[in-house]
């Protein structure tokens, strides 16, 4: 199955203080623990907005995701994106 994670830098892993502590890997760990093999590729972006999710579903799309987690919206709320824009 391949699993993408799109997002901002919560989803990239930025911070964690090991590969294996970001978000990506702990739930690939997860589903390989469940017996669900996984091919995890993180298209997520420090620093990206909403506004910024649509490039990254087209990159993800184009490599045919089975599962995909979107973390996003923090970058909006420090930069006090309104939220009607934040959702469009």
């Amino acid at each position: 199955m391949n699993f993408a994670v799109l997002g901002d830098s919560i989803a990239y892993g930025q911070g964690a203080s090991r590969d294996a502590d970001t978000v990506a890997a702990r739930l690939s760990d997860t589903l390989t623990r469940a017996d669900v093999p996984n091919h995890t590729r993180v298209f997520a972006v420090p620093g990206a907005r909403s506004a910024d999710l649509a490039a990254q579903v087209v990159r993800a799309t184009s490599w045919s995701p089975d599962l995909a987690l979107i973390v996003i919206g923090a970058n909006d709320l420090t930069r006090f994106v309104p939220a009607p824009d934040a959702a469009a």
